[in-house]
């Protein structure tokens, strides 16, 4: 079987901003962090075969849950408080 990929990005951030998005893709609201020192996302995909008449009839590409991670130099503790709870639902 094919082995999993990972695409991992990382980058350095001027500013950062952060809201919660409701049903018609507009933010409620958008606060600024300030100090952010890096962000990654991670985003797993997986390629998938399909089969019929016993050969691969389809590949496919799986994609799996994106995870983003941030480093602060500091972080007011309201915001770290809001950005996990972004990060449960």
């Amino acid at each position: 079987m094919a082995e999993q990929k990972n695409y991992r990005a990382s980058t350095g951030v001027n500013e950062f901003y952060y809201g919660a998005v409701g049903d018609n893709v507009i933010a409620d609201y958008v606060e600024r962090v300030k100090f952010l020192q890096t962000i990654t996302v991670e985003m797993p995909q997986e390629p998938v075969r399909a089969y019929g008449d016993n050969q691969t009839a389809e590949i496919a590409v799986s994609g799996g849950d994106v995870s983003v991670t941030a480093g602060f130099h500091k972080i007011p503790i309201e915001d770290k408080g809001e950005l996990t709870w972004l990060g449960n639902c």
